[in-house]
């Protein structure tokens, strides 16, 4: 039907019992008219098409390695057909065989439909070598395999030129390393997998909650002669409760005209002027930040900028 009206073979329709179809087949070339040996579900059609060798029915390819099995053997016979067709290999060279068909044979149709079919093509299955090529090509697929899964037992190779064992090879390699890595994986230690990179985005705020807990830790542990470090750490106790939550913030020694006066620094109400009131609200964020918030510039006083979110929460307090 599809020779008559000049359609390409369904090989969608036709995958899954291709090994049968071309195998009872009296022209195979059909079958592998439409099919494409970089698309992973057409190579069973070429070598069903150019093997004599079936891996389908082979001992070990059946049991729970099945779709393993199916797909390592795909797609390394792409990379070997691939490279068949850069070598000129499957051209077919300068062979052209035809043959003649009636169509509808043996049916009853109208007369107009009937005719005769002549159909030129290259029979590459009638190449001998590039038969035993490519047989020894999915036996030697075959052994790789089976090395990947353990099985000891080997198929005999005796015809497959190295330059496709190479290509052959290189697809394994890198198989094989994934496969022992997935297998140390799975292997390792679950302790190991606490100094695997965090998934979650990192975070300079957690960063800092971090090592604000080491100097903690580090302020119980250490012996009385690490006073330095223990003064560290409550330096940091005190700084990180002023930057991170203002309902922590203690109470400041500062007067309501204190804190008007700062509200209208801020919020560039006013300026301060008065050196008196500066003065006292320099001291009382001393004994919180360790350092004034206040500078003279010129002839008032503004707040240094290092320190305006820390005097903001504050006033919010």
């Amino acid at each position: 039907y599809c020779l008559v009206y000049n359609l390409p073979c369904p090989i969608d329709e036709i995958r899954d019992f291709i090994f049968d179809v071309i195998a009872s087949s009296a022209f195979k070339e059909f079958y592998i008219s439409s099919a494409d040996i970089t698309a992973d579900g057409d190579i069973d059609a070429f070598i069903a098409y150019l093997s004599d060798y079936d891996w389908r029915r082979g001992k070990y390819a059946g049991g729970e390695n099945r779709e393993l099995y199916s797909l390592y053997m795909h797609n390394a016979m792409k990379r070997f057909f691939f490279h068949l067709k850069e070598d000129g290999v499957l051209c077919g060279g300068n062979s052209v065989a035809t043959t003649r068909r009636d169509a509808f044979a043996h049916s009853l149709c109208t007369h107009t439909v009937k005719c005769k079919l002549e159909i030129d093509y290259v029979p590459l299955s009638r190449d001998e070598a590039l038969r035993v090529i490519v047989t020894e090509a999915v036996r030697y697929t075959e052994n790789k395999l089976r090395a990947l899964f353990g099985i000891k037992s080997r198929l005999a190779i005796r015809a497959l030129p190295e330059k496709y064992k190479r290509t052959i090879d290189r697809y394994f390699e890198g198989l094989i390393a994934e496969e022992k890595k997935r297998i140390a994986r799975e292997n390792a230690p679950a302790y190991e997998r606490l100094y695997d990179a965090p998934a979650e985005k990192l975070s300079f705020s957690g960063a800092d909650a971090i090592e604000q807990s080491s100097w903690s830790t580090t302020a119980r542990l250490v012996t009385e002669e690490c006073e330095d470090v223990i003064e560290v750490a409550n330096v940091l106790d005190e700084s990180t409760a002023i930057e991170n939550d203002a309902s922590d913030i203690p109470m400041l020694d500062l007067s309501d005209s204190d804190i008007s006066a700062l509200r209208a620094l801020l919020d560039g109400a006013s300026d301060l002027k008065d050196d008196t009131v500066a003065e006292r609200i320099n001291n009382a964020f001393v004994d919180v930040l360790g350092d004034i918030i206040l500078e003279n510039d010129a002839d008032s006083y503004m707040i240094i900028e290092d320190y305006r979110e820390d005097v903001a929460k504050w006033l919010r307090k």
